[in-house]
């Protein structure tokens, strides 16, 4: 579990705001490949990391700061297409280090040393499931 009710609650709202910026992006900028490609991918690479969360930390390093460094190249190139503030906004919310997805998972990973297998498992859904609201934006963006 996410250490607690109130966490749970946080993760859920931030899936809620990536949601909600699904429906209101709609009708905005017009489908990138590039895009999709970027979301699917790191949510592979952020499964797969995070797998090893419950290994310490030091023992990763150089793999969580490559996935670190993917997400905010795929923030930036969200950033590089017009009327894209949606976008923007989900990939914000996913790399948040003070947030309660990736950049948070990653973040609480090393400065714990390692986290509980049930919290791995929890965060690792409430990640996919935001990549997949990302992906589905994307995807119903007009081509």
């Amino acid at each position: 579990m996410i250490n607690g009710p109130l966490n749970l609650l946080r993760a859920s709202a931030a899936l809620a705001a990536i949601g909600l910026a699904i429906a209101l992006g709609a009708c905005g900028p017009s489908f990138s490949q590039v895009a999709v490609n970027n979301a699917s991918s790191l949510k592979d690479k952020s499964a797969a990391t995070l797998a090893k969360a419950t290994l310490p930390y030091a023992d990763h390093k150089d793999e969580v700061e490559a996935l670190r460094g993917e997400v905010d190249k795929a923030c930036e190139q969200a950033k590089k297409q017009s009327r894209n503030d949606t976008s923007i906004q989900q990939w914000e919310l996913m790399r948040n280090p003070d947030g309660h997805l990736l950049g948070g998972a990653l973040k609480r990973w090393q400065t714990e040393g390692k986290l509980s297998p049930a919290f791995v498992t929890e965060v690792s859904d409430q990640i996919s499931k935001g990549f997949d609201q990302i992906i589905d934006l994307e995807t119903k963006k007009p081509k």
